[in-house]
């Protein structure tokens, strides 16, 4: 369950999850990475049965509308157990209404190997990111099998209105192959995702209040 304090479980070995990657699971035909060019309409399906084939945390039903403007940023604490060194990291924000059906709001994705964060002296105006990052070859490097890191990026900006009733879901996925190579290509990864109060998993959102 997606919530809005740290969570009292103490425990890593209880408070995981397993993601393991899916390569029917992707956003679909006609998401935004496929009309940059022709400019067509942006349409994205219920993802409710998706999501069941991934990782998903959902809040209890808002009390109030709430709205949410601007960049967030997601942080998981991973550990790769098998074809992981070279994979990927999708989150999606969603809004779950109250009959079932499940929108995409917006998504951030990563190469595993670019997790290294850059200083804030490193984030030059033409690519602002809220989590610096180079990008550059020397400082990528595979994820290590077994040993739990830290991964932190960035949600594309949104601007949207959960209405009371609502609630807010934050998917995980380690592929869209609808849009994005996998990785590896061979479709195979597995990962633990830790949400502990040791070895938290969260995601930032930026609240109008």
């Amino acid at each position: 369950m997606l919530t809005w304090h740290q969570p009292a479980c103490a425990s890593a070995l209880r408070c995981s999850d397993l993601l393991q990657l899916d390569p029917a699971a992707g956003t679909g035909a006609l998401g935004r990475w496929h009309t940059n060019l022709a400019g067509g309409p942006v349409i994205y399906p219920n993802r409710a049965a998706v999501d069941h084939k991934l990782l998903s945390y959902t809040t209890a039903p808002l009390r109030h509308a709430t709205t949410i403007t601007g960049l967030g940023r997601v942080t998981l604490n991973v550990t790769g157990i098998s074809g992981a060194r070279h994979g990927a990291l999708f989150a999606y924000l969603e809004d779950v209404r109250p009959g079932g059906r499940v929108t995409y709001i917006t998504e951030g994705e990563l190469s595993i190997a670019d997790r290294a964060l850059a200083s804030r002296r490193d984030n030059p105006s033409w690519r602002r990111l809220r989590t610096p990052r180079t990008y550059a070859r020397a400082d990528a490097s595979p994820l290590p099998l077994h040993t739990p890191q830290q991964v932190t990026f960035d949600l594309l900006p949104t601007s949207v209105l959960f209405r009371a009733g609502d609630r807010i879901r934050i998917t995980i996925a380690a592929a869209d192959p609808d849009a994005f190579q996998l990785m590896p290509a061979d479709g195979k990864a597995t990962y633990k995702i830790t949400h502990s109060a040791t070895s938290p998993s969260y995601v930032e959102l930026p609240v109008v209040r």
